[in-house]
């Protein structure tokens, strides 16, 4: 079997899953990258990456003063191929792009992409020879691609590639209260409030509850809940390990009623630690959690994706986290507490849907081994 040398390319806007990909390559392939570059990064989780990513540079406000899609140009040294998450280049090599939802080709600038000149850039080098694979990393990211540039050359190219995701242990709470897990540096956006209000109501139903939230809390939520015994507060730079080993491991549910994502990779990971989940119908979560079976699904009232998985401009070009602050979603509260409330009642349902999330990613669609066998034929179809 042939090495195959390829260059990762990361960079101040990557997340902690690039960095996890690099670490687990597929058999045969060799990541070269930058890691050296951003060993800081390495340490911390999503809220210090997305932080970098969310201050603009003076590149990226150019990128967006001149509608230009995300475009690079990478020094990669000897290698065979380059994977870029989410990037353009004008490399004459073979690469592949990886693309979470079609947005990312912009740096999620919803203006840029719609306009006449970044459109045309993007089919360009799309369709260039030396762009051998467009990786979306879920079906929805597939389908906004599609529905973006239908009926384009370039989208004989697409093969859906899911994330890495640790395979771990199956979740065993020991304790006599049933733990409800919600994971995510950005409160309201994510749902904070609204978990909150249903735990209020589902506290006063079932006297044997907890809820752990690792996240950043507003100060009404730590002034109001703070004086639970049965509520905390966590920071979201917890290492992964820890993360796994303390939290997933350690829970009954997963719970993420989310207004805003791409993919999800904290669903996937507690699909790895067999637990069973209650989320919005956001973008791809559908294809981790199959209503009623390993989870239940709840209607999101905020549209952030379209009905055909194209980027929803009345949505990417506001401060979503602010408004979902100030917004009232009832009918979110009472879904939440509706299906908590079964799976607190039913230990047994609770281990079926653990048991099925913890299949998914141990042996089957989102497993490691599934992913790497895939990802190497995929470098090998691209030389």
């Amino acid at each position: 079997m042939k090495n195959i040398q390829v260059y990762f390319n990361l960079g101040r806007s990557s997340r902690a899953r690039h960095f996890e990909t690099i670490q687990n390559p597929p058999e045969g392939v060799t990541y070269t990258n930058d890691l050296e570059a951003f060993k800081d990064l390495v340490e911390n989780q999503d809220v210090i990456l997305n932080q970098k990513h969310n201050a603009l540079s003076i590149g990226k406000k150019l990128m967006f003063t001149l509608n230009i899609p995300n475009i690079r140009n990478v020094k990669c040294g000897e290698c065979d191929l380059i994977h870029a998450p989410g990037q353009l280049l004008f490399n004459k090599k073979p690469w592949v792009t990886e693309i979470d939802n079609v947005a990312v080709l912009t740096l999620y600038n919803v203006i840029v992409l719609k306009s006449t000149i970044a459109s045309h850039i993007i089919r360009k080098y799309l369709n260039s020879n030396y762009c051998k694979k467009i990786l979306p990393l879920s079906e929805a990211s597939k389908k906004s691609i599609e529905n973006t540039f239908p009926k384009q050359k370039f989208l004989e190219k697409i093969e859906v590639a899911y994330p890495y995701v640790k395979t771990q242990p199956k979740a065993e709470n020991t304790t006599d209260r049933i733990r409800i897990l919600f994971i995510s540096s950005r409160f309201n956006v994510k749902g904070g409030k609204e978990v909150l209000k249903a735990f209020k109501v589902l506290n006063e139903r079932f006297d044997n509850l907890e809820l752990v939230m690792i996240t950043i809390p507003p100060q009404w939520a730590v002034d109001e809940f703070g004086k639970y015994d049965n509520v905390s507060f966590l920071p979201p730079n917890i290492l992964k390990e820890e993360l796994y080993e303390k939290y997933f491991q350690t829970s009954d549910v997963f719970v993420i009623p989310s207004y805003r994502d791409s993919f999800g990779l904290v669903v996937l990971e507690a699909l790895a630690a067999g637990l069973p989940i209650v989320a919005t119908d956001m973008f791809a979560f559908s294809e981790m959690i199959e209503d009623g079976r390993n989870g239940f699904i709840i209607e999101s009232p905020v549209k952030y994706f379209k009905d055909d998985y194209t980027p929803n401009e009345k949505y990417f070009s506001v401060d979503l986290e602010g408004k979902c602050a100030d917004w009232q979603f009832p009918k979110v509260v009472g879904d939440l507490i509706e299906k908590l409330s079964i799976l607190i009642s039913d230990k047994k349902l609770r281990n079926q849907m653990g048991e099925y999330s913890h299949s998914l990613v141990s042996t089957g669609k989102f497993s490691d081994k599934v992913r790497k066998k895939k990802l190497r034929k995929i470098y090998e179809e691209c030389l």
